[in-house]
This record gives structure tokens, C-alpha cells and sequence, in this order.
């Protein structure tokens, strides 16, 4: 009696120890699944602002463009006679 006592604790030992092995091998895989993801997340979250950034110095570089011809037009305005105004405005209407 007292032999097949320690057989079944011996095998419910085994059980128990492969159980957890098996999951500690589960989990460890699961985290490299996830941290390769979070990897990869990081990566296209990094190429998305340095997009992002670059979009942005563009606009900032067309809103200076902008603003000079803006200010060449004013000025050019100021300077032309009352006829080349008409002319003027009626070219940048149809431009628009």
C-alpha cells in the first residue's frame, strides 16, 4: 500500500512538473510573439512620424512660398496703373 502511495505521488509529481513546463514554454513563446509585435508596431509608429514630420516641413516650406508670392503680388498691385489692375485681377480670377 505504502509503494503504491509513492507511485502516485511520484506520478502526479511528473504530472505537475510537466504542466508547468509546458506552460513556462507557452508563455515564453506567447511574450516573444508579443514583443516581436510590439517591435514591429514600434517600427511603423517611428516611420509614420518621421513621415509625418516630413509632410510637415514641406508645408511649412509651400506656406513661405506662399506667403512671398502673396507679398510680390501686394506689391506689384501698388505699383500697376488702374487698367493693368483690371487685368491683373481678371488674370488671377482665372487662375483660381
Amino acid at each position: 500500500m505504502k509503494r503504491d502511495h509513492i507511485y502516485t505521488v511520484a506520478i502526479l509529481i511528473f504530472i505537475v512538473v510537466g504542466l508547468i513546463s509546458t506552460l513556462s514554454w507557452s508563455f515564453r513563446k506567447q511574450a516573444k510573439i508579443e514583443y516581436n509585435r510590439t517591435a514591429k508596431i514600434s517600427a511603423q509608429c517611428d516611420s509614420l512620424i518621421r513621415e509625418r514630420d516630413s509632410l510637415n516641413a514641406e508645408i511649412f516650406t509651400l506656406k513661405i512660398q506662399l506667403g512671398r508670392y502673396e507679398y510680390i503680388i501686394d506689391r506689384t498691385e501698388d505699383e500697376l496703373s488702374k487698367d493693368c489692375k483690371k487685368q491683373f485681377d481678371e488674370i488671377i480670377k482665372n487662375t483660381e
